[in-house]
């Protein structure tokens, strides 16, 4: 199994002064000791690579970059560093489609489908596995909705492709419950919505994601089509497994809501403040975001607190 142990991380916390960084349970720390510490966990952990941003104050105090881009090649790893942004892409995404809820071009709770002048199973996809002609004859996807995909409850598996026999390129997409109904984390959920997205925009993601937040927040090393590009020879950071082996560098050529982004930390970062500094959204809907949807239920919850999984359900 291939273990991805090189990384970035962002970490928000109170206040501070140019020395120190405030923590989370209000203690302090130098940035001098911070920079021993995670040192010292790197060559303890074997970790490759690793970038940190921290936050104080809704803006970035402490931005450092740690190792190797390629243990092979022995580049080092900055801020500026290229990295796939894999689930990152949601964040992005969901801001995309917030702004167009706070325009009126898309509600959050009108099903997807009256966005489209035909049935979701009858659109044609130049890639097969991106297309819904499994759902012919199963009538749920009329009820899908943005906030469902979102909060990914619209009933999908995470992808069709990853099977209960392992990866197939042929899977089918199905149903896994009534849309709506409960919670299940779901790539497919934003695929669909980043289709009926462009098809309402009469663009594509990446164009979308350019104007509306790259540019705007000068994230010029930012985008949705993750492929190596000549003008950034040798500033991309590789996967590497539990043994530091580098990992073939794995594009994608097309732009995918759920998981295509190459990003830095330093773009990433400009996004997070833009976030918490209600740069790309008003406040309602930017409180939307993190309020709960749906509640989480399972059985392992249950036991952390001594109860029946239907106690719980009525509990909650």
């Amino acid at each position: 199994m291939r273990i991805l142990i090189l990384y970035f991380s962002l970490i928000l916390f109170g206040c501070s002064n140019k020395s120190t960084i405030e923590r989370i349970d209000d203690s302090k720390i130098e940035k001098e000791e911070l920079t021993a510490n995670i040192k010292s966990m790197m060559r303890s952990a074997h970790v490759t690579g690793l970038a940190v941003s921290i936050f104080n104050e809704n803006k970035v105090v402490y931005q450092k970059a740690f190792g190797y881009e390629n243990a092979d090649t022995k580049d080092s790893l900055s801020v500026n560093s290229i990295f796939y942004g894999a689930s990152l892409s949601k964040a992005v995404f969901a801001i995309l489609v917030m702004q167009l809820v706070e325009e009126g071009k898309i509600d959050l709770d009108t099903p997807l489908q009256n966005y489209l002048d035909k049935p979701i199973p009858e659109y044609s996809f130049n890639r097969s596995w991106r297309g819904y002609k499994d759902l012919k004859g199963d009538n749920r996807y009329e009820k899908i909705t943005a906030r469902m995909c979102l909060s990914h409850s619209a009933g999908f598996p995470n992808w069709r492709f990853l099977t209960k026999n392992g990866f197939d390129i042929k899977g089918n997409l199905y149903f896994q419950f009534e849309p709506g109904t409960r919670y299940s984390y779901s790539g497919e959920g934003f695929s669909l919505l980043q289709f009926v997205v462009e098809e309402i925009t009469g663009k594509g993601l990446e164009q979308i994601a350019q104007e509306r937040i790259f540019q705007p927040l000068d994230m010029n090393r930012t985008s949705y089509i993750y492929v190596l590009q000549e003008r950034f020879e040798n500033q991309y950071a590789y996967g590497h497994d539990k043994d530091q082996n580098v990992i073939s560098f794995d594009q994608a050529d097309e732009a995918g809501a759920a998981g295509s982004l190459g990003t830095t930390l330093a773009d990433y970062s400009k996004f997070m403040e833009a976030i918490i500094k209600q740069q790309l959204l008003n406040k309602v809907l930017l409180d939307e975001i993190f309020t709960q949807q749906i509640n989480i239920i399972s059985n392992s919850l249950a036991q952390m607190l001594w109860l029946r999984p239907m106690k719980i359900r009525k509990l909650i």
